[in-house]
């Protein structure tokens, strides 16, 4: 038996932590398909799955799983914004108004906001 470490934990053994993050896990999971008939289940799109895994992660208490699932949910839901290039023609209702095309602040306007000067140093939050 010489060379046998039977010290610590056996490898593989779940802490505290990890039981009730599973446990917590599969009750958000048992939550949220409880509402759903099981030919439902079936049908669900890759993006509903992932929100609900989202949904179930943060009501577990795992924000950063759940962070994970809302940042591989996000380019279905959000699209990103494409590059123009710079000769693409604004379009007319974007353009500014004519009508107010000749007022413009000047910096003298933005300092009669406020006649004090700021204070001095630092400003500490």
């Amino acid at each position: 038996m010489a060379g046998l470490n039977r010290k610590g934990r056996p490898k593989g053994t779940r802490n505290r932590k990890s039981i009730v993050r599973e446990f917590n896990q599969r009750a958000a999971v048992v939550a949220v398909s409880t509402g759903l008939a099981s030919d439902k289940l079936t049908r669900l799109t890759p993006l509903q799955v992932m929100l609900a895994l989202m949904h179930g992660s943060i009501a577990a208490g795992e924000l950063d799983a759940g962070g994970h699932w809302a940042k591989e949910a996000a380019p279905y839901m959000h699209a990103r914004i494409a590059a123009v290039p710079a000769d693409t023609p604004i379009p007319p209702e974007l353009l500014p108004d004519p009508e107010y095309a000749g007022e413009q602040t000047t910096p003298e306007d933005d300092r009669s906001l406020g006649d004090e000067p700021p204070p001095p140093g630092p400003i500490i939050w």
